[in-house]
Formats: C-alpha cells, structure tokens, sequence
C-alpha cells in the first residue's frame, strides 16, 4: 500500500478485440455501483476508440468518455 488517496475511478471494461457494446454498458453499471459504495467518483470510461465512437456511449458518457487503443497482445500471438 502506497498510502496514497484514491481521488476517483476509471473503469477499464474491455476483452481485447471481443469487446461488445454489452460489455462496456455492464461495466458502466458495475462502475457506478462501486462509485455509490465508495463515494468514489467515477471519473472516465476508458472505451476502445471504434467502439467509442458510438453515438448512444457518447451521449451516455460525456466528457467522462476516454477513447483508447489497446496494445495488449494476446498470449498466442507472442
């Protein structure tokens, strides 16, 4: 433990290139549950940047809307 506050949260909902609509609003929702227990705020959504640039998670999110590209390789193609 670093012993530094915990300022807000940044959900991160993503599986690689399977990422689905469903999997991101879930994720919002999990976000927000977390943010109401904690009385942490939810600060972004980091959302790949295809999918991102759907209309209903734009007006949803807002400017807590963070686009992304994801590097991360999968193990079998190392």
């Amino acid at each position: 433990m670093t012993g530094l506050p915990i300022d807000g949260i940044i959900n991160n909902t993503h599986m690689c290139t399977e990422t689905r609509i469903s999997d991101i609003e879930k994720g919002i929702v999990l976000a927000e549950k977390l943010s109401q227990r904690t009385g942490i705020p939810v600060v972004a959504h980091a959302v790949e940047k295809t999918i991102a640039q759907e209309q209903s998670l734009r007006e949803q999110l807002g400017d807590r809307l963070l686009p992304i590209r994801i590097y991360m390789k999968k193990p079998w193609e190392i």
